[in-house]
């Protein structure tokens, strides 16, 4: 519905009709899932990210209620809508206008200027925000909370935000961190930010027992603690270009490593320029003449991007019209070592001490108790006895007598699931349709591949996305309508024992906690001593070692003549090598190929010679990345494709 109001009385009138009153038919506008609506400029905005997405504009004339009165913008999915003003409205009817949106390439930011619409493309941090009905990207945000510049989230990360952002002006959009919390709201209070989360819902959510979420409260600086930003987006996709015709603009800034893949099906060779705008002035430079990069038909080609090269924006200029053209963004930074003293009370993979372990369950009751089935675990690995407990808003992990049936129901609800396997080479995740996908294994040997599926491996601890713990690292997995492993992202490498996860009040909550430990901040122990749990944020796990770890497609595999191997994960992880390795008697040929956008597309990277009784080493340059890598040889043989990822 649409109601002009007179802020004065009160009195207002029915412009549009609120259809869902007459459940839920087709709005008059276009799409499901209004999202936003702003005023400035003479205009009336309003956004929907559903199924037929839009951004559409009435200037005022004409029946609001009649589609003709309506001018639209741009048909993609859109959420918010604002101004430097935020919530208090326009300033005046010159202040520009910005709106917040998606489409399968990147993150759109559209920018009204002087009565006109641009379009600008800025990278995501993942895919877990896709689909699209658009129920999993619930209200993004640009907002002031007190610091120079606004904050912005979307789609996985927190960047900062110009006031003066403007045609002529559209330098200082940079990213400070990537999240896992769907953070739908914020706003500074007391000298404190605070964040909203849409932490849990029992959508499609078998392991939580009531939706539930919570405030967290912080401060600015502390945002920087998050995930270093890593993200990747495009320009075009499967597209025919023109000539000469520059791509819309694409952030180039607060990533010092970046690399662009471009593919194309051009029956000839065709040449793309990479062109800067230093300083956000809309003045365009070509980047020298290096940086034209030339793709050869039918071909794939990448271009790794100097880190010294300062720039706000990038495009991309074909110097002859093109084919289904291609043009992707990969970015990152050099990780963090990581901080373990938060997790000090979770035992380690090469520990050998008491531990207590447990299925964690968050009831349904309205007092929002978590339930706690717990081993008690001795220094060799033996179940050496049971307990019960719950915890409630006191934060008190309380042992409970007598409760063997509510444990059984506990374990019942919440088993452990077989959701992996793992092999000498790597960890084994198959998709809904049975494909098989290769993640690495930890380099610690402690971590043992025979208890695999004996500790939770997929969760889901924030609303419509899991987490996916494995050999002794944790990843975002979205769900299946997202695309689900295919999209993959690896977080953070922690060698824990950790053997349950779950979210409670808006908490992160783990078992797998060392008997002796001491309480602090973040782990309690029972009220009878035996057990324990860790509480912390989800976002607490960027802190361990950034992600890391080895192993490949094939060990010893036999693969048959332009085979390809599994796909195997390469997003998320820096400092990259390939030992390569054969048993035939003839020199064997490897192409490499890569899939740079997670769409199962693959293009050769390289093609490597082997010689028979030899291995070749090949390091992956400095700033390259794709989502997967795979393997494939010139010959039938056994072939092996050892990858080492080190942070």
């Amino acid at each position: 519905g649409l109601y002009e109001v007179d802020v004065h009385s009160l009195e207002f009138t029915e412009l549009i009709e609120d259809k869902n009153k007459e459940k839920r038919k087709m709005e008059m506008l276009p799409g499901k899932h209004g999202k936003g609506a702003y005023t400035g400029q003479g205009r009336l905005v309003y956004s929907n990210n559903g199924v037929g997405g839009v951004l559409i504009e009435w200037n005022g004339e004409g029946d609001p209620g009649k589609r003709e009165s309506w001018t639209v913008i741009d048909t993609n999915k859109y959420t918010e809508i604002t101004s430097s003003a935020g919530i208090y409205g326009s300033t005046d009817d010159n202040a520009a206008l910005w709106a917040l949106g998606w489409d399968e390439k990147s993150i759109l930011l559209q920018l009204c200027d002087n009565g006109k619409w641009y379009r600008y493309r800025l990278p995501k941090a993942s895919y877990a925000y896709d689909p699209d009905h658009g129920w999993f990207t619930e209200w993004p945000r640009i907002r002031d909370i007190g610091q120079e510049k606004l904050l912005m989230s979307m789609h996985g990360m927190l960047f900062e935000f110009p006031r003066t952002f403007s045609r002529d002006n559209s330098a200082g959009i940079a990213p400070i961190a990537r999240h896992q919390k769907m953070i739908v709201d914020f706003t500074n209070w007391n000298d404190k930010l605070v964040l909203v989360a849409d932490d849990a819902s029992v959508m499609q959510n078998p392991l939580l027992g009531r939706s539930q979420s919570n405030l967290l409260f912080t401060k600015f600086e502390d945002l920087y603690n998050m995930g270093k930003p890593l993200a990747w987006g495009g320009v075009w996709y499967n597209e025919n270009v023109t000539a000469l015709e520059p791509s819309e603009p694409f952030m180039g800034c607060g990533f010092s490593k970046r690399v662009v893949h471009i593919s194309h099906e051009s029956d000839g060779p065709v040449s793309y320029k990479l062109q800067v705008d230093v300083k956000g002035t809309n003045d365009w430079e070509p980047f020298g003449s290096y940086a034209d990069i030339i793709v050869e038909p039918h071909g794939y080609s990448y271009y790794i991007i100097p880190e010294s090269l300062s720039a706000s924006w990038f495009r991309l200029v074909p110097d002859k019209d093109a084919t289904l053209v291609t043009a992707y963004f990969q970015y990152s930074n050099e990780m963090p070592e990581g901080d373990n003293s938060l997790f000090r009370s979770v035992i380690s993979a090469d520990e050998k001490k008491a531990y207590s372990r447990g299925i964690l369950f968050p009831k349904e009751e309205e007092a929002l108790e978590l339930a706690f089935a717990a081993d008690y675990m001795d220094e060799s690995g033996n179940i050496v006895g049971t307990g019960y407990y719950e915890v409630g808003e006191d934060m008190v992990v309380k042992k409970l007598e007598g409760t063997a049936a509510k444990s059984g129901e506990v374990h019942n609800r919440n088993k452990i699931s077989t959701d992996c396997e793992i092999d000498d080479s790597s960890v084994i995740i198959l998709d809904e349709n049975g494909k098989r996908y290769r993640l690495p294994k930890s380099f610690d040997s402690s971590v043992d591949t025979s208890t695999a599926n004996d500790y939770r491996c997929i969760r889901e601890l924030v609303t419509e996305r899991n987490l996916m713990n494995v050999h002794g690292s944790f990843y975002e997995l979205p769900r299946e309508p997202n695309g689900g492993i295919i999209k993959v992202k690896p977080i953070c490498t922690h060698n824990r024992m950790i053997y349950d996860f779950a979210s409670w009040r808006g908490m992160l909550v783990i078992s797998g906690n060392l008997t002796d430990a001491v309480d602090d901040e973040h782990f309690i122990s029972s009220d009878d001593g035996k057990a324990g749990l860790w509480f912390g944020n989800i976002d607490d796990l960027w802190k361990f070692a950034a992600p890391y770890g080895e192993g490949g497609p094939c060990l010893n595999t036999e693969l048959k003549e332009n085979e390809p191997s599994d796909p195997y994960l390469m997003i998320g992880y820096n400092n990259k090598t390939v030992q390569l390795s054969h048993n035939s008697e003839h020199d064997v040929e490897f192409s490499i190929e890569v899939d740079f956008m997670a769409d199962d597309t693959w293009h050769i990277y390289d093609r490597l010679v082997v010689k028979p009784g030899e291995s070749l080493d090949h390091v992956f340059p400095d700033g390259f990345n794709a989502h997967w890598v795979r393997v494939s040889v010139n010959k039938d043989c056994k072939t092996t494709a050892w990858f080492t990822y080190k942070n």
